[in-house]
């Protein structure tokens, strides 16, 4: 019998992830069991995903759709299921990840300059130290988006730590940088370019922070999953634009939306390689 306590970690079938979640059952002698949040520390002191440390090559997390002991067979990649997913994941945990993710986005947006005009006198408004807070964000943001997705993939509930860590950090710094750069030039050769370069590198940061890859073999990985599984994922990019224009439009709703996204891009890049990741029931 499955165990409906909200927030509780399971697989599609109701089974419990291997290794155990957040809230296991204690061991012997009051110890909790084997796996989750109390393995050793993998590199920079973080805890390693259940199923392998970080910068282990091999890592495949709780493994693809069907491999897991006890797991479902693979389901179809579908935004539909992505954004289910991702607000079961909401619910399940909504303080912390609403705040966090929200701070975050708030960083990222900081260095937002607003013009308007009142009898024909042109005026703005933004933040004096709006720019310089809002670039180290967005280059800093990714790392802890791509970590907490991760987290919350495996089942472990995060927590406000986890949204400033930066696993991996000197990589990924680096792969945000160097995809920053990359699709600055791609806008200002013909913006296009700069739209596609972007898709084609969006997993970069995950791929660092999953398997403790280099930057440049990290973007390597992004641009060949994304371009072997465009039709897949380009609905995901769609609607992730989609409901961040929501948000926008409506002055606080990305404070929902923008979550939502987030979680949704870690379920993509989760999904698409064939591994599971646990479902939050209610």
């Amino acid at each position: 019998m499955s165990n409906n306590t909200p927030g509780y970690p399971q697989f599609d079938d109701g089974s419990q992830p291997p290794g155990g979640g957040y809230n296991q059952q204690p061991g012997a002698g009051g110890m909790p069991p084997g796996g989750g949040y109390n393995q050793q520390p993998g590199a920079g002191g973080m805890p390693p995903y259940p199923g392998g440390a970080y910068g282990d090559p091999a890592y495949s997390g709780y493994g693809g759709y069907g491999a897991a002991p006890g797991g479902p067979p693979r389901l179809p990649l579908s935004v539909g299921s992505a954004l289910s997913w991702a607000w079961d994941a909401i619910k399940a945990n909504p303080v912390v990840l609403l705040v966090g993710f929200g701070i975050w986005t708030l960083l990222r947006g900081v260095g937002a300059n607003f013009e308007y005009t009142v009898d024909g006198v042109e005026h703005s408004y933004g933040f004096v130290w709006g720019m310089p807070i809002s670039l180290v964000a967005n280059l800093l943001a990714p790392i802890v988006v791509a970590h907490v997705c991760l987290v919350v993939a495996s089942g472990r509930r995060a927590t406000f730590a986890d949204f400033v860590a930066f696993p991996n950090f000197g990589q990924a710094l680096l792969a945000s940088i160097l995809s920053a750069l990359a699709v600055t030039v791609g806008i200002v050769l013909c913006i296009l370019p700069g739209i596609i370069i972007a898709f084609l590198l969006s997993f970069a940061i995950y791929v660092v922070v999953d398997r403790g890859t280099s930057a440049t073999e990290a973007m390597r990985s992004s641009f060949q999953i994304l371009s072997s599984n465009t039709g897949e994922l380009v609905p995901f990019a769609l609607v992730g634009f989609a409901l961040i224009l929501l948000g926008s439009v409506t002055i606080i709703g990305w404070i929902v939306t923008a979550p939502l996204v987030y979680l949704m891009s870690g379920y993509a890049y989760l999904r698409i390689q064939g591994r599971d990741v646990v479902r939050w029931a209610h």
